[in-house]
C-alpha cells in the first residue's frame, strides 16, 4: 500500500512533478548607512590660530611659543 500522493511527497510517483512557482523577492525597506573617514586637513594646510588675538601662526610651536610670550 502506498501513501496518497496529494498528501505526501513520492520521490518516484508517475505524474508528480516538482515545478515550483517563481519566488518574488521584496526588497528591505531599511538601507546599511554608509560611514566615511572624517576629512582632515593635511599638516601643511593647517592654520593655527590664536583664540585670544585672532592672530595666525603656521605651525603649532610658534603659537606655542607666541601664547607663551605674548599672553
Amino acid at each position: 500500500m502506498h501513501p496518497d500522493p496529494s498528501r505526501y511527497y513520492i520521490k518516484d510517483f508517475p505524474g508528480y512533478t516538482t515545478v515550483y512557482p517563481e519566488v518574488e523577492i521584496i526588497m528591505p525597506k531599511y538601507s546599511r548607512p554608509v560611514y566615511t573617514t572624517k576629512n582632515t586637513t593635511p599638516e601643511e594646510l593647517r592654520v593655527y590660530l590664536c583664540e585670544l588675538c585672532r592672530t595666525a601662526f603656521d605651525t603649532e610651536g610658534d603659537l606655542s611659543q607666541h601664547v607663551s610670550t605674548s599672553h
